[in-house]
């Protein structure tokens, strides 16, 4: 009966690696504020919240960065909507466009805020880690869990019982 637990084990095991449930954790203890855990790899939050996020994370610095680079891609819109597109013709910039200028500053828009999502859900998680460490948080471990709660807990039960360690830890 043992084999066949270990066994269905192992097959739940490589299920979830094909489907992708398992994640991998970095784990980062702090001694006044407790245990963190950050996902390795793409940041599909921070993808889509992009300011939510970095304002639940606190991570200072990338707002007021990315607040700039928003007001500036505004910026631009209005003054295209108030100028129109004759300003740029005139002065030959993007002359190479002049002839179909509303479809470059269409695609060039998506362009835009498309590489405007994709940079938080890159860099993400690893501006989340470089945050903890800058407040004094260590890098303990890396943990396989399908969620950051899961991921702290197996951190925990591994603390306490290191033979409960061989299906979590990352080597």
């Amino acid at each position: 009966m043992l084999e066949d637990s270990v066994y269905l084990k192992n097959i739940l095991t490589r299920i979830e690696r094909l489907t992708g449930k398992t994640k991998i954790f970095n784990i980062y203890e702090h001694g006044t504020y407790g245990i963190k855990s950050v996902k390795k790899g793409f940041s599909w939050p921070a993808f889509f919240f992009s300011f939510i996020w970095v304002m639940k994370k606190k991570l200072w610095v990338v707002f007021w960065l990315y607040s700039l680079i928003y007001i500036l891609m505004s910026l631009k819109g209005l003054y295209i909507e108030e100028y129109g597109t004759e300003q740029f013709i005139k002065y030959k910039i993007f002359s190479i466009f002049h002839s179909d200028f509303f479809s470059y500053l269409i695609i060039s828009n998506i362009i835009g805020f498309l590489i405007y999502m994709l940079i938080p859900g890159i860099f993400g998680n690893k501006w989340l880690e470089k945050n903890l460490v800058a407040h004094g948080y260590k890098f303990i471990s890396c943990v396989k869990a399908d969620s950051t709660y899961t991921a702290i807990d197996s951190y925990k039960k591994i603390s306490i019982d290191p033979k409960s360690s061989e299906d979590t830890i990352v080597k």
